[in-house]
């Protein structure tokens, strides 16, 4: 187990520098173990901020084009099972 000391055995500047050093520490733990390295790009974190704001702006959309895309595979049958799996006749 690695020596940690407790935040009230530590006086003054000396709180600062630890504070210091374990955010280091959990910064380098987090970009070199996190699964979604995507998000230290530019791009990643362009696409992080919108969807945090209104992920319906890209929910929508997405939704949209995969209901067109099946209706062009299936055919007019979509209706039918979609009717069918929401209840209707």
């Amino acid at each position: 187990m690695r020596n940690v000391r407790k935040f009230s055995d530590i006086r003054g500047s000396d709180f600062y520098s630890e504070l210091r050093r374990r955010l280091e520490e959990n910064r380098k733990l987090y970009r070199d173990g996190s699964p979604f390295v995507i998000f230290n790009t530019p791009f990643g974190k362009f696409v992080a901020s919108y969807l945090g704001v209104n992920p319906w702006k890209v929910l929508v959309p997405i939704s949209f084009l995969v209901v067109i895309g099946l209706r062009l595979i299936i055919g007019a049958g979509f209706s039918e099972i979609v009717l069918r799996i929401l209840g209707g006749e």
